[in-house]
């Protein structure tokens, strides 16, 4: 998820380049290092004070990094439900989202450090209703192992 800022000044660094032009290691270094593009590191203002249920943060989930919605906070430890696109045998309940669009929450439950989610924290998920079905069907899943 990259932001028009990020996204404008890497197409205006690639449209620099001429497509049919060779070009040698310190030209290459040489545009790169004159970009003007804004730093990746998030300001603090942009860092919540707490976590809460219902938070989106952006999380590894295997190899994939991909966005979950926090549904607690147990002490130290943040749980979060992944969420994924595709529906298949991992997945449980549909969600509609105007940030996050449409999607599936995951058969799954993970954890993570408070201080992890605050810094890769992305938003709010504004579908309740979805997060608070897919919180109870995890729970039922479990409780009938």
């Amino acid at each position: 998820m990259q932001d028009n800022d990020h996204q404008d000044a890497k197409e205006q660094l690639i449209e620099s380049f001429e497509a049919h032009k060779t070009y040698v290691g310190k030209e290459i270094r040489s545009r790169i290092a004159m970009a003007k593009v804004k730093s990746s590191q998030k300001e603090r203002s942009q860092i919540p004070t707490r976590i809460k249920r219902g938070d989106v943060l952006t999380a590894f989930c295997g190899t994939k990094a991909r966005p979950v919605v926090v549904v607690k906070q147990l002490k130290d430890k943040i749980v979060y439900i992944p969420l994924t696109s595709g529906d298949n045998v991992h997945t449980t309940i549909p969600f509609s989202s105007r940030f996050f669009g449409e999607g599936y929450f995951t058969l799954s439950l993970d954890v993570c450090s408070v201080d992890y989610a605050k810094k890769n924290f992305i938003g709010i998920f504004d579908d309740s209703k979805s997060l608070r079905q897919a919180t109870d069907h995890i729970k039922n899943f479990v409780n009938r192992l």
